[in-house]
């Protein structure tokens, strides 16, 4: 199967919705073309999208459940375990996210994007936003200036406080660069409206930001603060953390194109591999936490094959990256050379 000569189709998301270091070589390495054949066959199995709903909503549940349970030592130790487990669970709806965006979670469009919704919810991501946003993600792999999710990262002259507040929060754990990616890519509504002409795709972003902030109003008015913060609180601080790692292992600190003001073509899939680092997690936190989001090289050459099917396609891809070797390294740089510059300029191998 050659790719799609439609980008929006390459990047795995249905027009009609809106605009989603090898430490060991193997023996042999498949044919790509014969890897291409075989990602045609794997697609969305309702069944296994909702075991992954059921096993994610069961995870969440447990965890708010201990998060209320006894008091005294016994309770806070129940509390601390649950918001662990929400922390994760936290992470997991991100990935839901992320595969019902691109319609790969369930065969059916309407089932993707109901769970999304939920998703969406519970991570602080507007699904009608992170669809197209998403989608151009995909398009626009390599080129720095054009993805609007990498724009922010052009290199640039910072300034003292900028490198203070951004350097101290990656030595410490901070997740302020999730938080950071969440309001400029899914919640800053101007730049939305820019990056998205389409008036119908700009109402469906209005209309889903102005009930999420409604609903989350709600949940506070009703329940009230002190107990969403118990119930949530850290758990959302944790997934934040959970994820910052793994989202900036996908593209930052390697060599991109800058467009600038010339016509520049999307590169294809194929292409967007020198442009994308993949993690290498122990088996079981691949499939079963992650439903190999780690997989990331796969995931940009093939957009259509759901997550947890990734696998199959026994391939290793050049940037692939032991992820605690990886994530000690990153954490070492400094956040204004590990964001704002590349491996071929800081000549740092990560």
């Amino acid at each position: 199967m050659e790719p799609a000569d439609n980008p929006e189709e390459r990047a795995g998301v249905d027009d009609d919705e809106p605009d989603v270091v090898n430490d060991a070589e193997p023996d042999v390495e498949p044919d790509v073309d014969t890897v291409t054949v075989e990602a045609a066959r794997l697609r969305a199995d309702d069944r296994v999208g909702a075991l992954i709903v059921l096993g994610f909503t069961a995870l969440t549940a447990c965890g708010l459940w201990l998060s209320f349970q006894g008091d005294g030592a016994a309770g806070v130790v129940g509390w601390l375990f649950g918001q662990l487990l929400l922390g994760v669970a936290f992470l997991q709806w991100f990935v839901v996210l992320h595969e019902t965006g691109h319609g790969v979670l369930f065969a059916g469009r309407r089932k993707n994007v109901i769970v999304g919704h939920v998703a969406g919810f519970i991570t602080l991501i507007p699904f009608h936003a992170w669809q197209p946003i998403h989608q151009k993600h995909h398009i626009w792999t390599g080129w720095q200036d054009r993805d609007p999710t990498t724009m922010a990262l052009v290199p640039r002259q910072l300034s003292g406080i900028e490198k203070f507040i951004i350097n101290g929060c990656w030595k410490t754990g901070v997740p302020l660069f999730s938080l950071l990616y969440r309001v400029n890519n899914f919640w800053n509504v101007p730049r939305l409206l820019t990056l998205l002409p389409r008036r119908a795709v700009q109402q469906r972003v209005v209309l889903n930001t102005v009930v999420m902030v409604l609903m989350w109003t709600a949940v506070v008015l009703v329940w009230g603060p002190l107990v969403v913060l118990q119930a949530c609180g850290l758990a959302m601080v944790i997934g934040f953390m959970l994820q910052e790692p793994i989202m900036l292992s996908q593209h930052t600190h390697i060599p991109l194109r800058l467009a600038g003001d010339a016509e520049v073509a999307p590169f294809t899939p194929a292409e967007q591999l020198p442009f994308t680092r993949s993690l290498r997690f122990p088996g079981w936190i691949s499939t079963l936490v992650l439903l190999h989001f780690d997989a990331h090289e796969l995931h940009h050459e093939h957009p259509n094959v759901p997550g947890w099917r990734l696998r199959a396609l026994d391939r290793r891809t050049p940037n692939d990256f032991p992820a605690w070797t990886w994530m000690r390294q990153a954490r070492a740089i400094p956040a204004d050379v590990f964001l704002f510059s590349n491996r071929d300029r800081s000549g740092l191998d990560v």
